[in-house]
């Protein structure tokens, strides 16, 4: 989150928040496949803060580009970090 209250799409276009919280690990994962397969005990391990009692992800519209508000964005970043 930015925290200006306006939606900022990173270059690829999602939203900053939805591309580093949740792209950004799937991609780094995705990066370092090959190396973790031949690897004896090959593992990626993300940490965080404490998860959110009540996460809520927006599934039609991860980007919020259709409804962007400050507090739908906040809820969406600490979300991402549980899953």
């Amino acid at each position: 989150m930015v925290g200006n209250g306006k939606r900022v799409a990173s270059a690829d276009g999602p939203e900053e928040g939805w591309a580093t919280q949740f792209l950004g690990r799937y991609l780094l994962t995705e990066a370092f496949t090959p190396e973790l397969s031949n690897a004896d005990d090959g593992r990626v391990v993300f940490v965080s803060a404490q998860a959110p009692k009540n996460p809520r992800l927006f599934e039609d519209d991860p980007s919020l580009e259709k409804n962007f508000t400050a507090m739908r964005d906040r809820t969406e970043s600490v979300s991402l970090r549980a899953v």
